[in-house]
């Protein structure tokens, strides 16, 4: 009796399961045949310039690193010619000091 017990709940299980794949199977078709070209381009325009979210545009994300590396080219250059002077040894000894 409880072999035929375990092979009821075992098929009782598989059937559920099958009914579930279905309708999850039909939800998903449905979702994909109503995702339409434009929504999708209007995501990624969205996407690009911000779409009233909270976080940065991926156009204003790319402004501000551009603007971060000139300032740190501009640091850089500045400080170029302070290195070069403070690596120079009159006595022209490349090694550093111990």
């Amino acid at each position: 009796m409880a072999e035929q017990n375990k092979e009821a709940t075992i098929s009782l299980r598989d059937t559920a399961a099958q009914a579930f794949a279905f309708v999850k199977g039909a939800e998903a078709v449905e979702t994909f045949a109503a995702y339409t070209f434009e929504e999708a381009l209007q995501q990624q325009i969205d996407r690009l310039e911000g779409g009233g979210e909270a976080t940065l545009s991926a156009i204003a994300q790319i402004d501000k690193i551009q603007s971060d590396l000139a300032k740190v080219r501009e640091g850089l250059a500045s400080m170029s010619a302070t290195l070069e002077e403070a690596l120079e040894d009159p006595n022209g000894n490349v090694n550093t000091p111990e």
